[in-house]
This record gives C-alpha cells, sequence and structure tokens, in this order.
C-alpha cells in the first residue's frame, strides 16, 4: 500500500522499478495490526491516515540491523 501511496507520473519508469526489486513484502499479521493498533492509541492518532504509517512503522522496528524508511 505504501508503494501505491508513494507512486505519481513524475517518477521515471525505470527508477520505480529499481525501486520495486528492492522491496521485501510482508504481511499485516494479527500480531502487526495489534501493536500498530497500540502504537496509535500511545499517540493520540487513528484513522486511515496514520493506518499504514503505523504498521510499517512496527514492521521496521521489528527487524534486525539497518532498516531504511524513506520516500521516493
Amino acid at each position: 500500500m505504501t508503494m501505491i501511496e508513494a507512486y505519481h507520473g513524475r517518477i521515471r519508469a525505470s527508477a520505480w522499478s529499481w525501486v520495486l526489486s528492492r522491496v521485501k513484502v510482508e504481511p499485516v499479521t494479527r500480531d502487526v495490526a495489534d501493536a500498530a493498533i497500540a502504537l496509535l492509541a500511545e499517540t493520540g492518532l487513528h484513522g486511515r491516515e496514520f493506518a499504514i504509517d503505523a504498521a510499517l512503522a512496527v514492521i521496521a522496528s521489528s527487524r534486525l540491523g539497518r532498516v531504511t524508511v524513506r520516500p521516493l
């Protein structure tokens, strides 16, 4: 979903393909959803505008090593 949100017509097709080739798809499991909901509750945020970011933050924080989350 983040990739769909990030896409816009000014991105070159070759650059978009390069980014997609490096994306690792992670499932949004019940545990991820519960942790994302807890994160949103902790910060006082809610709704669809923050849901994807919260799930992404939960998944990224569970990975070992360096994780980069940045806009295109």
